[in-house]
């Protein structure tokens, strides 16, 4: 699989003294293999590479003098060769986060799961029934919304989805995880869920009603989306103003 990922970050203003982290590089893992990764940078900046507390690929840089605008576009080839094994962080991602806290509308979609009989099929019932209840709306949710607030709603993103699933499993003490990656077709980053199972994490598109495979580049997992989050930064505009900024994602992924 070939993939371009490229994000741009607009200013209303200049800014300057500008701090940021990036987490948009797929690593290598037992899942994955990443060849042939090129990474640019507009404006032009030193870059640190280093590994966040779950592993995942990071790039740090600072941008002193002022600017209106940050592009970064990532391109390389992924060969998917089976699922991770490595389960370093598998007993913390049992218990819920602020995120993925259960509330009444999450508890009744594990029940209805449980009635169903779902057995050694948890997670994929799981995945099933958050597809069934959920609509797919782009804008009806933000980056700050739980799981909680998405099910009862009904709507929402490729992230409320995931959060309600990882919710669920959570009720039922399952390690499981967010994971922020590219999929073919997509045109954006997409998200979707790992659970542990038979030693392995098993992956789980519940927007799609898929399994995750040859399709789904990982470029980051964590606790919930806040673990994964794109870009983080600091910094000051010249005037002391606030500073308006406007993030957009374009992804492509093909054979």
């Amino acid at each position: 699989m070939h993939f371009n990922y490229s994000m741009k970050l607009d200013f209303d203003q200049p800014v300057q003294e500008h701090h940021f982290t990036l987490k948009c590089l797929p690593a290598d893992s037992s899942r994955q293999q990443i060849c042939g990764l090129r990474i640019a940078v507009d404006p032009q900046v030193r870059l640190w590479q280093g590994l966040d507390g779950f592993g995942n690929r990071k790039m740090m840089g600072y941008l002193k003098e002022s600017h209106d605008h940050l592009q970064v576009d990532v391109l390389g080839s992924a060969w998917i060769r089976g699922e991770d094994d490595d389960l370093s962080d598998a007993l913390l991602m049992k218990y819920p986060t602020r995120l993925t806290q259960a509330g009444p509308a999450v508890r009744e979609i594990c029940r209805a799961v449980l009635e169903s009989g779902a057995g050694e099929d948890f997670p994929r019932r799981v995945m099933e029934e958050v597809y069934k209840r959920m609509t797919y709306i782009p804008g009806s949710t933000g980056i700050f919304t739980t799981a909680e607030e998405a099910a009862q709603a009904g709507s929402g993103v490729c992230q409320d989805y995931a959060h309600i699933m990882l919710a669920v499993l959570r009720l039922r003490s399952i390690p499981c995880r967010y994971v922020c990656g590219m999929l073919e077709g997509e045109g954006q980053s997409h998200a979707w869920v790992e659970a542990l199972s038979g030693g392995r994490w098993a992956g789980y598109d519940p927007t799609n009603c898929v399994e995750a495979g040859q399709r789904h580049i990982v470029i980051s997992h964590g606790r919930d989306a806040g673990d994964c989050q794109i870009n983080q930064g600091i910094f000051y505009a010249a005037g002391g103003s606030p500073v308006r900024q406007q993030q957009q994602i374009h992804v492509l992924v093909e054979q």
